[in-house]
């Protein structure tokens, strides 16, 4: 990927950086950033995206630019290790002469596993966050878009849930704890230095896949999230779905969640996106959310109609760390950002069920060598192939650059002759004056531009 700026596409002059990008939420993003128009660099540590060995890049992030049409540049990057992180900060500034906005999705996001394993979480989540934002700062860039999650605000007491309701308190894991943690870190840094600005998008449950079903969530191992377990059981990878909790203060007895489709919570970050370019200074929360729970057992009806298969569950005790109910109001956001989620549970399962069912081991496939998506050479493919409307309008770029140049060296000619012919004009009129005829052949000077023979 060259680092020269498209000048007919002003927004790629603008250089987003996306951590965790092979990720679920953060592919998604780096789709539609690419989509937009914008140049996107691509950060992963690949804990949490499936790579084949033989390819430089995860699969998600190959697929992505499939779809989009347009390459990103991407680099296998651990924020925990603040030595190599700056290393590729200089490569990136060599390259792009700057970063204008961070979106940062890097974190680990099991519920339950970081009750299990909460240093784990502290360490990665925030110190991570922390070694990022200093590096960002060291080379010139102070606008960041994080990723945050409904979990800073623990056990509601009212609902719906407001961006000015209490967080940090009753938070019952880790996770969430890490989130709310790194809120106030970036808010105390916006208040330190304000030439900060930072929008924190604190999110309701993400489900659903991009409609063309070539990227989607493909969970490591035992799914954590309920939608992704119950299409894996829809398929028949598992044998059965277990629902933690049947004794709930909510209408069925399960747990209540505001499920946001995965495109709808991407559009809200393309709308940060630009919230943030206009100069914004300072730190804001935003939900991002449906405005509407459903129950487990909800989702499950919903699905069961989308795939048309059976989903034996089995209900259970409850597991730690989960909450009764959570959804949001989002209206701040449709306010001060022009954002509002239109995509509902019916949606969000329908294309939850096109990319599992075309997807059966996620993006881990048996590799054919004439197949275009899943060559061993499909990146090789990809920048050869995929790219050609690139490398068009690259190539109508340098025609455009080549007429420039016969158009300057036509008029440094044109200027030449206009001297000569200047000088002529002058020395004939000296001639005049003087009462002489026209010096031999210099009555034969064409005039500049005219192409009429002499």
């Amino acid at each position: 990927m060259s680092g020269k700026i498209d000048m007919a596409d002003p927004k790629s002059g603008t250089i987003v950086l996306v951590t965790g990008a092979g990720g679920y939420i953060g592919s998604h993003a780096c789709l539609a950033l690419l989509e937009a128009g914008y140049t996107v660099v691509a950060l992963d540590n690949m804990v949490n995206c499936w790579k084949d060995e033989r390819l430089s890049q995860p699969e998600s992030l190959i697929r992505v630019q499939i779809l989009a049409g347009r390459q990103l540049r991407f680099y296998q990057a651990e924020l925990l290790c603040k030595t190599s992180l700056e290393q590729i900060f200089k490569e990136i500034i060599q390259e792009f002469g700057k970063i204008d906005v961070c979106m940062h999705f890097a974190a680990l996001k099991a519920v339950g596993e970081s009750c299990s394993k909460p240093l784990q979480y502290y360490k990665n989540n925030i110190s991570g966050t922390i070694n990022l934002i200093e590096t960002l700062a060291k080379f010139g860039c102070k606008s960041l878009i994080y990723s945050s999650s409904a979990t800073v605000y623990g056990d509601p007491a009212t609902l719906p849930i407001r961006e000015n309701d209490p967080t940090g308190i009753n938070l019952t894991n880790p996770y969430g704890k890490t989130k709310y943690m790194t809120e106030e870190i970036l808010k105390d840094l916006s208040n330190a230095e304000p030439d900060w600005g930072v929008v924190s998008l604190r999110y309701f449950n993400p489900v659903g896949a991009h409609s063309s079903g070539l990227i989607g969530e493909d969970p490591n191992g035992i799914p954590n999230n309920l939608v992704p377990f119950v299409a894996q059981v829809a398929a028949g990878k598992l044998p059965s779905l277990k629902v933690f909790g049947g004794d709930y203060p909510t209408k069925d007895g399960t747990g209540v969640r505001d499920y946001i489709h995965i495109t709808d919570l991407i559009d809200g970050h393309v709308k940060a996106l630009e919230f943030i370019l206009k100069e914004f200074k300072g730190f804001k929360t935003y939900n991002l959310g449906t405005g509407k729970g459903y129950s487990v057992l909800e989702v499950i009806r919903a699905f069961k109609a989308a795939s048309r298969r059976e989903i034996p569950y089995e209900i259970v005790g409850r597991r730690p760390g989960d909450i009764a109910a959570s959804y949001c109001d989002a209206s701040l956001a449709q306010q001060e950002l022009g954002w509002v989620a239109t995509r509902d549970i019916d949606d969000m399962c329908r294309d939850v069920w096109n990319w599992q069912s075309r997807n059966i081991n996620g993006f881990k496939k048996e590799t054919d060598p004439n197949c275009l998506l899943h060559s061993p050479k499909k990146l090789e493919l990809l920048l050869s192939n995929l790219t050609k409307l690139e490398h068009q309008k690259a190539g109508r770029k340098l025609h455009l650059e080549t007429i420039d140049a016969i158009d300057e060296a036509k008029l440094l000619q044109d200027y030449e002759a206009l001297q000569k012919l200047q000088k002529v004009l002058k020395e004939n009129e000296v001639r005049r004056l003087e009462g002489k005829q026209p010096a031999s052949g210099q009555e034969n000077v064409s005039l500049p531009f005219c192409c009429c023979r002499q």
